[in-house]
């Protein structure tokens, strides 16, 4: 991926299946996170708030089909993993 200054950035990326309450794959999750230098620790301090977020995403996936609402879910999860920092 490139920066600002058109320079690469080294990114990790992360992707999860997402599934309805009867096993069907219905999303995916994908999350880029910059790895450079002094950035690595940008977004969740512990693996635990990783783990927690992404069981409250799959738990709105779970209890419906309305991708809205899924991805609602994921933008208040973004927003709150944004003000941690």
């Amino acid at each position: 991926m490139e920066g600002k200054t058109g320079q690469r950035i080294p990114m990790s990326l992360s992707t999860t299946l997402l599934r309805n309450s009867m096993g069907e794959p219905f999303a995916m999750l994908n999350i880029a996170r910059d790895i450079t230098s002094g950035r690595a620790d940008e977004g969740p301090r512990e693996p635990q708030h990783a783990i927690e977020m992404i069981n409250r995403i799959i738990g709105t996936a779970n209890q419906t089909m309305d991708f809205d609402a899924v991805f609602a879910e994921i933008a208040t999860e973004i927003n709150t993993l944004s003000l941690r920092t």
